[in-house]
């Protein structure tokens, strides 16, 4: 059976047999010939005429080796050097000591460093997508940082489209997570961050053959802890490290571990955050897995909450989304009970109470907890009030947040939480937002 990267290679072979005839038109072949007569004289022309077998046997040699090694050339940039769809860029850079340097990763916000670039990635992004349909099945690529703890996750679908998830390629003014942490940019020179100047391609977006739909954006976590005055946020994690577990065509599984040194009056507190991202091709959803170890000698008492303003259907608009759950919608600032729904989401497709017109994308997104349920849910326009009078109306800032009170880690425990986190289309025959039947396994 053929692997993708087989398929792959030899898409990239006939790619390059393409590009080889269309320069080898009949306006370039004219020149050519005049070219060589020029050089050659008449007698190059009439061996041709004379023994035609034999110097299209060299003239085949010549060709068949050129694409054998180029053949090879190509196997080895994808599957030994890992070059993706996202990092087949070579950035010629200036940093601010004046020094140039080469790197294959540019961040969003790094472009005043660019002197130039030398960019593969439409030519692998062209090919994986065909290298899908070939095979008739989504195709995962991971493109991931070690070092950096940052990284790009991208499926190519048969019909056309495309699911994306950027992890830890944002940047905040107190600081930038790294590890398995959803949001942020595709760098700079990925051929999809050109199609779509809106940034509707970043965090967890969906192409659907046409154009890019944002579903969820960079999402806020935290914790408070009892006696400590600040609260966490994920760049106070350290970075310890990161490991792909798995990483194929049909299922990537990712992990970065982190640790939180701090101190409350009288005693030290130190925790271990072990993330697990699980993504299978042809799922609308990825499953987050958090696994937080309390390996310092005192209790920690403290509420975890997760939450975003996602943006469904446009970046940096909250305009049309709509509170959805497995019963109805949720037009107003609520409460959901955690105890009768086990997911919430957001609708882009207008809210009548916000007097909205129903003509948005009529994408969703969701959240749902498969193990360790939320004490509190809400969607609100404000991630630190709930007024349930007031519509949900905010132009960019209509929130979903899920909070866990009341958590105690004893010294030696571990506690876990484990989300899906996707989107839902609509049921083309009541028109209503679906959601992925989801595996609970992990």
């Amino acid at each position: 059976m053929l692997t993708t990267n087989w398929i792959i290679s030899i898409l990239l072979t006939r790619f390059y047999i393409e590009i080889y005839w269309i320069f080898s038109g009949i306006d370039f072949a004219k020149n050519k010939i005049k070219k060589i007569k020029k050089a050659f004289g008449m007698k190059f022309f009439r061996q041709i005429l004379e023994n035609p077998l034999k110097t299209l046997f060299k003239g085949t040699v010549i060709v068949s080796l050129f694409f054998v090694l180029s053949f090879i050339a190509l196997i080895i940039l994808h599957s030994v050097f890992n070059f993706t769809t996202t990092n087949a860029v070579l950035y010629i850079i200036k940093d601010e000591e004046g020094k140039i340097g080469i790197t294959r990763d540019l961040g969003f916000n790094e472009s005043n460093k660019l002197l130039f670039m030398l960019d593969a990635s439409c030519i692998f992004h062209y090919l994986e997508g065909l290298a899908s349909a070939v095979i008739d099945e989504p195709y995962i690529e991971l493109t991931w940082d070690k070092k950096e703890g940052k990284g790009v996750i991208k499926e190519f679908r048969p019909d056309g489209t495309r699911l994306l998830l950027v992890l830890s390629r944002y940047k905040e003014e107190e600081g930038a997570p790294q590890g398995v942490f959803l949001g942020g940019d595709l760098p700079y020179g990925d051929v999809d961050r050109w199609k779509d100047r809106d940034r509707n391609n970043t965090g967890m977006s969906y192409y659907d053959g046409n154009k890019w739909y944002h579903i969820w954006c960079s999402i806020n976590e935290g914790m408070s802890m009892k006696d400590v005055q600040e609260s966490i946020e994920p760049w106070d994690w350290k970075y310890i490290k990161s490991n792909v577990i798995k990483s194929s065509g049909s299922e990537i599984i990712l992990e970065s571990l982190h640790e939180l040194n701090t101190s409350a009056p009288g005693y030290p507190i130190k925790l271990l955050m072990r993330r697990t991202l699980s993504k299978k091709a042809g799922d609308d959803y990825f499953k987050l897995k958090i696994d937080i170890s309390n390996v310092g000698k005192s209790p920690v008492f403290y509420l975890y909450t997760l939450g975003d303003e996602p943006w469904v259907g446009e970046f940096g608009d909250s305009s049309g989304d709509v509170g959805w759950t497995n019963v109805g919608l949720y037009k107003h600032e609520s409460y959901v009970s955690p105890y009768t729904h086990n997911f919430v989401g957001f609708w882009d497709i207008g809210n009548e109470a916000a007097k909205e017109w129903h003509n948005f994308s009529g994408y969703a997104n969701f959240v749902e907890w498969l193990l360790n349920r939320p004490a509190i849910v809400y969607f609100s326009n404000s991630f630190t009030e709930v007024n349930e009078r007031r519509p949900l109306d905010s132009k960019d800032n209509r929130i979903i947040n899920l909070l866990w009170i009341d958590q105690e880690l004893r010294p030696g425990d571990t506690k876990s939480y484990i989300l899906a986190i996707g989107m839902a289309k609509r049921d083309p025959k009541t028109g209503l937002p679906v959601k992925p039947i989801v595996d609970a396994n992990y």
